[in-house]
């Protein structure tokens, strides 16, 4: 699936429900962290089509007595191009860039992102 914008807020659209759901029901919460494929696939109606080798991981970090970090697979820019539609934004100036500060129990964690494309609703 090539990454659009249109493509992007698909993904966080169905990221954001995936999470919903297991906030409202323990019984998928686990389905999901046992088998996500299968689960996303059923959701979806769609074949998840995953590069030889790969896994899906889901964690359950909803307990409040932990703070979890990710650390995010470094990403190989020697060979990043834009589509053509994220090209026609950046020439139009339209770039937003994005902070989060969540306070955790005393820690203040920093989330900070570059995103190129139209303004997501």
């Amino acid at each position: 699936m090539e990454m659009t914008i249109e493509n992007q807020k698909k993904v966080v659209g169905l990221v954001n429900d995936l999470i919903e759901k297991s906030w409202e029901s323990e019984t998928f919460k686990k389905e999901f962290m046992s088998s996500p494929v299968a689960v996303i696939e059923r959701v979806t109606g769609q074949k998840v089509n995953l590069p030889a080798n790969t896994k899906v991981i889901v964690e359950d970090q909803s307990d409040d007595n932990y703070i979890y970090l990710n650390i995010p697979q470094k990403i190989d820019i020697t060979n990043f191009e834009l589509s053509d539609e994220q090209l026609e934004v950046v020439a139009g100036g339209e770039i937003a860039v994005t902070a989060t500060v969540a306070v955790i129990g005393g820690l203040a964690i920093l989330g900070a992102g570059i995103y190129v494309g139209t303004q997501m609703k």
